[in-house]
């Protein structure tokens, strides 16, 4: 017997839709397991509905933060011009970089998520709705809290900034980082390296000249050839009630 789902009375057994009467009254001998899994998908069901509600509370509370770090940064809406582009972008890195300290038991945090009994999309939602709040309101982070909450400034900005996961050629092991397009041409920020190497006394100061990289070129020099692009994650789009929780003009696409 497969067991789909289960929604207002109605729950689909064998790719066909049953009322529960219906279902008790075809499948006599598995009632427990058929009461056994309405209540996991009612619990569900509730889990989700809160975890959306947090889930709304925190975005607000990320977006008035982002309308700060935008204005005390003095920071610029993407244009056509490169180098003021550039100068934009720096500034993100930088304030991403010291704002907040890498901290490994959000990894902790991220298995909880992963074991939540609440809808797929709903925890996908959780996931990176938690990683940029870890970042730009508990000032702790990984990796992907960089590249989350960067990528969600520059967005608000206009631009084309996403999360994407690099892969190491080698060992398998991933790594993500902020991908930006801009006229046609792939660009790399790795704020989480540049924090360990700024933390650590490598590096003496961020430099403007040395924090992006062409795709190729971040591949090829910055990971000696050892790491490529292997998804870039389209960015989700926050909803209460159908209506986007974004600002108007938000691209909500993948890469292209």
């Amino acid at each position: 017997m497969k067991l789909d789902w289960y929604r207002d009375g109605f729950i689909k057994i064998d790719n066909k839709i049953y009322s529960l009467a219906e279902a008790v009254t075809f499948f006599p001998n598995s009632i427990k397991e058929i009461s056994i899994f309405v209540k996991t998908e009612i619990d569900r069901a509730e889990n989700t509905k809160q975890i959306h509600q947090n889930n709304i509370d925190k975005i607000l509370v990320i977006e008035e933060k982002v309308k700060k770090i935008i204005a005390s940064l003095n920071l610029k809406k993407c244009g056509k011009d490169w180098q003021e582009n550039k100068e934009n972008i720096y500034k993100i890195f930088k304030y991403i970089i010291q704002s907040s300290k890498y901290d490994e038991k959000i990894m902790l945090e991220k298995k909880a998520i992963l074991n939540l009994n609440i809808d797929d999309q709903e925890k996908a939602h959780t996931m990176e709705i938690n990683e940029i709040y870890n970042c730009l309101i508990n000032h702790k982070s990984v990796c992907t809290s960089d590249s989350f909450a960067m990528s969600f400034i520059l967005r608000a900005l206009g631009f084309k900034a996403y999360h994407a996961t690099t892969q190491n050629l080698t060992d398998g092991g991933y790594h993500e980082v902020v991908l930006i397009i801009f006229d046609n041409e792939s660009y790399i920020c790795d704020p989480t390296i540049f924090r360990e190497a700024f933390e650590t006394g490598w590096l003496k100061d961020i430099s403007k000249d040395y924090f992006i990289f062409k795709e190729k070129d971040y591949c090829q020099y910055i990971c000696s050839g050892e790491r490529e692009v292997v998804y870039v994650h389209p960015p989700i789009i926050f909803t209460e009630d159908g209506e986007d929780m974004f600002k108007k003009g938000e691209d909500e696409n993948g890469r292209q």
